[in-house]
């Protein structure tokens, strides 16, 4: 490489190797499928789901088939010992009872023991293949092979079924597969890394979680409410609207920080400016300088206002998904 002149630099650099990129879990969660039938009157076309407030259980079950029919899935920390094989089956039927007493009579003693008896699986890590998506002039990378994510959100099924979309206009409007498959390529190779890289910040857990995660989903639903002439939803919100890229997500929030941190700043200034008398008794009293006592009070202000809304969001265990009914519903006021 270092014999290469500027020219073959830049093309070896351009045909940068396949790689797969994998992140390590910090946030691993366990769990157990569950066969469950509804009983007559429950409506067999819904998807039904619950969740401990302490985290500990969440439980989503959907239809497997219109004669009531369900596939439960019972999601747990890997270190819970009703996730372990071999779980004693009463064991697990006072778990269900404490925090599932709607769902646990639904299950025979027969079908418990089947559960508690069986090994855990666990939810897949994030992972993306890059620089791009196909290989050779025939073969693409799409779905859960190119954006491995977790399923919140409904990330994973529903970007798979755009990567289809866009391979088969892909097809539709190039005169050969050759052209089709590096069409694709191109277009989501991007998207595959962004949407992966954006899954994964909201699923990191305790104070890091809270950083990355909640605390600018909050900052953003205050901005947004302000002023939604001027600010996006928050990132969440943003995944649910029609024809915005996950590329055009990212660089929209950076916008929107810039903006945040610039209006942040000016109030601190004009809570300077206008409380100068408060500003000099704290001063006084605390012994501190005057922009220390400004930024703290900015900041009092701000984090008081973002406490009052996520009080509820501070749970031990808390999952990326239990934030987005609370989201839609800020948005919606």
């Amino acid at each position: 490489r270092r014999s290469m002149n500027l020219a073959q630099r830049l093309i070896s650099f351009r045909r940068r190797p396949f790689s797969v990129t994998r992140y390590v879990d910090d946030n691993r969660r366990a769990y157990k499928t569950v066969p469950m039938k509804v009983p007559a009157g429950w409506r067999t076309d819904l998807n039904y789901s619950a969740r401990s407030r302490d985290g500990r259980v969440i439980f989503d079950a959907l239809p497997a088939d219109g004669d009531g029919n369900y596939c439960g899935v019972l999601l747990l920390r890997e270190d819970d010992e009703v996730a372990k094989a071999d779980t004693n089956p009463e064991t697990l039927r006072e778990v269900l009872d404490e925090y599932l007493p709607q769902f646990s009579r639904l299950l025979d003693d027969e079908s418990l023991g089947s559960v508690a008896k069986k090994g855990p699986s666990y939810l897949p890590s994030f992972r993306y293949v890059g620089p791009r998506l196909h290989q050779g002039g025939r073969a693409v990378i799409l779905g859960d092979c190119a954006h491995t994510v977790k399923p919140y959100f409904g990330l994973g099924a529903n970007t798979a079924l755009e990567d289809v979309q866009v391979l088969g206009e892909a097809i539709e409007s190039t005169s050969s597969i050759g052209e089709a498959v590096r069409l694709f390529s191109k277009r989501r190779a991007k998207e595959s890394e962004v949407l992966v890289k954006l899954s994964r910040d909201l699923d990191h857990p305790g104070t890091l979680g809270a950083l990355r995660f909640i605390v600018p989903l909050l900052v953003d639903s205050i901005f947004h409410k302000l002023a939604p002439w001027l600010f996006a939803p928050n990132t969440l919100a943003m995944f649910q609207e029609e024809g915005v890229t996950f590329a055009g997500i990212r660089r929209r929030k950076r916008i929107d920080r810039v903006g945040q941190c610039a209006i942040l700043g000016g109030a601190v200034c004009g809570l300077g400016t206008g409380s100068a008398a408060l500003v000099k008794t704290l001063v006084s009293m605390t012994g501190r300088g005057p922009g220390a006592v400004v930024a703290g009070l900015a900041a009092s202000a701000v984090g008081a206002g973002v406490l009052k809304r996520a009080g509820f969001l501070f749970l031990p265990g808390l999952a990326p998904a239990d934030v987005m009914p609370k989201t839609q519903q800020d948005n919606s006021n």
